[in-house]
């Protein structure tokens, strides 16, 4: 009888074992179900009196088994959800060091999937309308988010692996400077409870390559995401979301926060999102009427310094980054301010000193690029001051005097 118990229970063989190792296997998927949020619990599909026993005793054992494994404690507050938001965020991280950017470089599959209530069905039907790709290489790629980061899809785990990984892509959001779909993505998760809003700003922030996201300080964007949420949850979505006066403010402290070199060496990306920007800031020297009916006169001195940041931050590319540079070129430089045709300084001259018409005897006015060169000739400091924007510490030394005269 004892031969026979060892070989039944023999390792390799044994019927207690492999019951013993699927029970266990049982329980890690049920816990990892608790911790990716997919509706699955001990007891769950028991049903009439079973279910109204089984479920709530099958939810304390599972916290039982959560505070043992993972030091997660509570009845199921704010202590509880806190708890089970970390050790997720813990997981995805680590998943998304281990897909070695297989997933996280699919940009379309992860816009999809942190999408809540997505499908498989419903993935893959989006997947191939948005890139007029296949139904087998939507199925791949669904697969490959799925392997990747070791969630299904619709999970809350899978959700934030997503929001993270597009975060962190170079590409994941567009260059407009708009800020509405990473708003709205960070503001559907921190409502959902998926993640707070410090592990939102820090994902966004950690994207070393878009200055336009990374330049914006943390604690900005915990209150634009603040806000967003709180408008999320009133029914709020895209332009309704992100105003553009909150996206002006968000371009122009990027700009504050980022150099020339790290302009030049970023992605092309951050240039386009912040070109128009770079543009209103310089139109904004010149006399107009704010947005409450007062008259502000033409500042010169802003302009000036204005003139310098982009003269600076175009010199810069131009040694290290063409593709930036020819960006640069075409969307600031070759720009014609609508409010420097009311400045004759800014009127293009024929060479006998009469202004120059169009053909509609209109005067021209001057470029961007023009008006750098007139500063230049008018300015003999303005050279100076174009040198020291194109660096580093000079850059930061004029970020403070701007700071300095605004205050």
């Amino acid at each position: 009888m004892q031969t026979i118990f060892s070989l039944t229970n023999d390792r390799t063989r044994g019927a207690f074992d492999r019951l013993s190792n699927f029970r266990s296997n049982q329980r890690q998927s049920r816990m990892d179900d608790a911790v990716n949020q997919t509706g699955k619990t001990w007891l769950s599909k028991n049903t009439g009196m079973a279910g109204i026993v089984g479920r709530p005793l099958g939810s304390a054992i599972r916290r039982g088994r959560m505070a043992q494994q993972h030091g997660i404690t509570g009845l199921g507050g704010a202590t509880y959800s806190a708890g089970l938001q970390k050790l997720r965020e813990a997981r995805v991280q680590e998943a998304l060091k281990d897909d070695m950017g297989r997933a996280a470089g699919d940009d379309d599959a992860n816009a999809l999937a942190l999408r809540e209530g997505m499908t498989s069905s419903e993935f893959i039907r989006q997947y191939q309308a948005n890139t007029g790709r296949s139904a087998d290489q939507a199925r791949m790629a669904l697969r490959t988010l799925e392997t990747g980061y070791g969630a299904k899809i619709g999970s809350d785990a899978m959700r934030v692996a997503a929001f993270k990984a597009r975060a962190m892509s170079n590409t994941g959001y567009d260059s407009t400077g708009n800020y509405q779909q990473i708003s709205e993505d960070a503001a559907s998760l921190v409502s959902s409870g998926l993640i707070s809003t410090q592990d939102a700003a820090a994902a966004i922030k950690a994207n070393q390559k878009r200055g336009d996201l990374n330049a914006i300080g943390f604690s900005s964007w915990m209150g634009h995401i603040d806000r967003s949420v709180d408008r999320y949850r009133q029914g709020a979505r895209g332009a309704a979301l992100v105003t553009g006066d909150e996206s002006a403010q968000l371009r122009t402290e990027a700009l504050q926060g980022i150099t020339p070199g790290l302009l030049s060496a970023g992605r092309h990306e951050t240039v386009r999102a912040l070109a128009p920007q770079m543009v209103s800031n310089l139109n904004d020297t010149f006399e107009h009427v704010d947005a409450d009916g007062n008259v502000v006169g033409t500042d010169d001195i802003a302009m000036g310094r204005e003139l310098a940041k982009i003269a600076g931050r175009y010199d810069a590319m131009a040694q290290s980054n063409p593709l930036n540079a020819e960006i640069m070129a075409n969307e600031v430089l070759s720009h014609t301010l609508g409010r420097a045709s009311q400045d004759e300084r800014f009127h293009k001259r024929n060479a006998d000193g009469s202004f120059a018409v169009d053909e509609n005897g209109k005067r021209q006015v001057m470029s961007v690029r023009e008006m750098i060169d007139y500063y230049g000739r008018q300015n003999p400091d303005f050279l100076t001051m174009r040198r020291e924007y194109s660096t580093q510490a000079g850059y930061r030394e004029g970020n403070r005097a701007d700071y300095e005269l605004a205050g």
